[in-house]
Order: structure tokens, then C-alpha cells, then sequence
């Protein structure tokens, strides 16, 4: 039976039948590069912002998918937000950490770890992205799951209903690397989610 709804599925997806809007909820502490992300990938521009003060909502194509991308601040008073934006079970949850930010570091991994360990999102696709791979010392992919103490878990986008889309990716929106990447698993985690729902 499955089989066949991959069939139908790709045969569909070929022909551009298949578009569909997916949730990000776009998260981390403060100035770890969220706002400039998502700004890099709306408008192609890179520039510094102001902290986040309230939720701002960008929406970008990618594949035969529309992205609706809430981007929330990262200080400390405004993380009580996250919960209302991350509670749908297909609502991919983006979590930024500044590579290059070694005193942040315990903090960013305490607030991951919450949702990591939260069943409210139990079954929500998550994936951690290293930002500001630029910046000279900065952690790379291997560092970061060790720092994040991510080696329990599976990476990847797995076919197991009961395990959860997770990864961790690296990027330098100055360096224009990376973000490519981001989108395609991006695109194949909505992808999943669509098919979950099937």
C-alpha cells in the first residue's frame, strides 16, 4: 500500500500537482543569526537587524513548496513564545546556534535539550542550524553535535513513523554556504511530513 502512495505521490510531485504550504518555526538565543537568515533566503540580502522584539512571519518558495517562516526572538523574556508556534506535530522547528559563540554555548544547548526532551514536540522534524561558519574558531559539524550532545539521537529523515526528522547543518550566510543544503532538507522534511499525514 505504500508503495503505491509513493507511486501516486511522485508521479503527482513530477507534474507539480503536488503543492503544499509547510509551518518553520524559526528559534535560538539572541544574535545567533536568525533574522539574517531568514532575510538572506526571502530577499537575498545581507545585513545586520536589531534584535527581535515580536514574531515576524516571511514566506518563501522552495521545490513545490511554500514556506511560512516565524521568525521569534531569542532573549530570554520573549522564548516563552516559542511554545505557541511549535506545537502542531508538522510544524518544522528550526533552531539556530552562532558556531562562533562559545560563552552561549551551555545556554543554547539547556533551551535545545528542553525541546529535544519536551513530548509536546515529540514528534516534530527539528533541525539545528550552525550559523557564522565565517567567523575563525567557530565549532563545525562534528563539534557541534558533540557540544550539543547530540550523538543519542538518529540523524536524518527516517522512513520509522516513530522517530523524528532531526539534523544538524552548518552554514555562512556571508559566505553564501550552506543555505542550499538547508532548503533541500527543508524541502524533503515537508515532503515527509506530508506523506505522515497521508
Amino acid at each position: 500500500m505504500s508503495f503505491l502512495i509513493d507511486w501516486f505521490y511522485n508521479i503527482w510531485s513530477y507534474f507539480g500537482f503536488m503543492n503544499r504550504n509547510s509551518n518553520l518555526t524559526i528559534v535560538g538565543l539572541g544574535n545567533a543569526g536568525k533574522t539574517t537568515l531568514v532575510n538572506y533566503i526571502v530577499n537575498d540580502l545581507i545585513r545586520v537587524y536589531m534584535p527581535t522584539q515580536k514574531p515576524n512571519k516571511n514566506t518563501f518558495k522552495s521545490g513545490n513548496t511554500t514556506f511560512n517562516a516565524f521568525d521569534l526572538g531569542g532573549q530570554k523574556i520573549l522564548r516563552r513564545l516559542w511554545r505557541d508556534y511549535i506545537l502542531d506535530p508538522n510544524t518544522i522547528i528550526v533552531f539556530v546556534i552562532d558556531t562562533a559563540d562559545m560563552e552561549s554555548f551551555t545556554e543554547a544547548k539547556a533551551e535545545l535539550q528542553h525541546i529535544l526532551t519536551s513530548s509536546e514536540v515529540s514528534q516534530n522534524p527539528i533541525v539545528i542550524v550552525g550559523t557564522k561558519t565565517d567567523i575563525p574558531n567557530h565549532l563545525n559539524r562534528q563539534q557541534l553535535i558533540q557540544a550539543l550532545d547530540l550523538q543519542p539521537y538518529m540523524l536524518g529523515i527516517n522512513t520509522d513513523i516513530n522517530s523524528r526528522p532531526l539534523e544538524v547543518l552548518t552554514l555562512s550566510v556571508v559566505k553564501r554556504e550552506g543555505v542550499k543544503e538547508l532548503l533541500l532538507w527543508l524541502t524533503q522534511c515537508s515532503d515527509y511530513c506530508y506523506k505522515r499525514k497521508l
